[in-house]
């Protein structure tokens, strides 16, 4: 892999990408922090619920794929 050109990635992207990575993970903790403070609970978060409950609560309908026949 050392030679294949097709997969060079150089070790300052791969920082990047890690500090992308922290950066994220630490609004999501800085979020929750804020979440637990106001005394909300998963069932308070429309996010943290199940996609099927999230649907029904939005009123989303999914339609069936005419090709697959996978709802």
């Amino acid at each position: 892999m050392r030679n294949n050109p097709h997969m060079s990635v150089h070790n300052a992207d791969i920082a990047r990408v890690f500090d992308v990575i922290a950066d994220l993970l630490e609004a999501v903790q800085a979020h929750l922090g804020k979440a637990r403070r106001g005394w909300l609970e998963t069932k308070d978060v429309l996010n943290c619920r199940p996609l099927a409950e999230l649907r029904r609560l939005l009123g989303v309908r999914r339609e069936r794929s005419a090709r697959s026949g996978v709802e």
